[in-house]
């Protein structure tokens, strides 16, 4: 997280806190369950934003909704009620923003993170030939690693535990330092190696 966020803070980014988990200007959300939460009156145009450029590590819930993978969690090894997200915000009057963003990312994956260039892919909106040649020419890619969203969306946002699991070489979230840590606590808070325990939770109970 810190050098997620030192990264963007040294590229004229402007670090700020983590919201509430219940967001208290937004009738329509229980919890903040995404990075953007807080700035929702910036993207929508309702409100100015003080800074051009910020990033955040925000913390998040989800515990429902049709959109906020409440059926996942718990099925699979990469989704959780609660998560941090990384992400970094750009709200206008900012100069080759294509660029720069996509030069940005590319060298916090590949020069901060370490992660080998062979192994990455990205997309661009179907249409956008500013940003695939950006990829293309700039950053170096070949055709078939830049594939073509149908659907304009941007989501820069990046999960804490995800990145952690890549970074470490771990197969799960629940394999990575931060997950273990709470394990190994309630494992000798408890006398139960939780490795057992869901096997003895499914044994069917014995007749009486």
């Amino acid at each position: 997280m810190r050098k997620f966020l030192n990264y963007f803070e040294t590229n004229k980014h402007k670090r700020l806190p983590s919201s509430s988990l219940i967001p208290h200007n937004d009738s329509t959300l229980l919890f903040t369950n995404a990075g953007m939460v807080q700035f929702k009156n910036q993207f929508t145009a309702l409100e100015e934003s003080k800074y051009k450029l910020v990033t955040t590590s925000q913390k998040c819930v989800r515990a429902g909704g049709k959109h906020n993978d409440l059926k996942n969690i718990g099925y699979t090894a990469r989704h959780h009620t609660f998560f941090e997200m990384l992400s970094n915000f750009s709200f206008g009057g900012y100069n080759h923003f294509k660029r720069d963003s996509i030069q940005h990312a590319w060298n916090l994956l590949t020069k901060d993170f370490g992660l080998p260039k062979e192994r990455l892919a990205i997309s661009v909106l179907e249409g956008d030939e500013e940003s695939a040649s950006i990829w293309r020419d700039q950053i170096g890619l070949s055709n078939d690693k830049i594939m073509d969203l149908a659907i304009p969306c941007v989501d820069t946002g990046l999960g804490l535990e995800r990145m952690a699991t890549v970074l470490q070489g771990k197969t799960t979230n629940y394999d990575i330092d931060l997950f273990q840590n709470l394990i190994n606590s309630f494992k000798e808070q408890v006398m139960i190696d939780p490795t057992k325990a869901s096997h003895i939770i499914k044994q069917d109970p014995k007749p009486t």
